[in-house]
């Protein structure tokens, strides 16, 4: 089985250029977490995917996805952690 790589992204944005090895990260988690606990947390993402797979900084992009706890079941059809939005909205 061969691998035929394609570039379908634009080559540079906002000053940040891109190679083939660009790699686009989607995390998903349940909201409540600080603005500031959420920057250092893509700094983080940045230095250590960059450091472990040799690719430069500009290659990663991440996308982090807050859910409210009520649109989250972790099974049984149950919202377990629906009372952690009602108290970030309260907040």
């Amino acid at each position: 089985m061969s691998c035929r790589r394609t570039t379908s992204h634009t080559p540079s944005f906002l000053g940040l250029t891109y190679s083939d090895d660009f790699v686009l990260l989607e995390l998903t988690f349940i909201a409540g977490r600080p603005k500031e606990t959420r920057l250092a947390l893509l700094k983080e993402l940045n230095d250590r995917v960059a450091a472990a797979t040799s690719i430069s900084p500009d290659d990663l992009n991440v996308l982090l996805y807050e859910l409210p706890g009520e649109n989250v079941s972790f099974g049984r059809g149950l919202a377990q952690r629906a009372h952690i939005s009602a108290e970030t909205q309260s907040a």
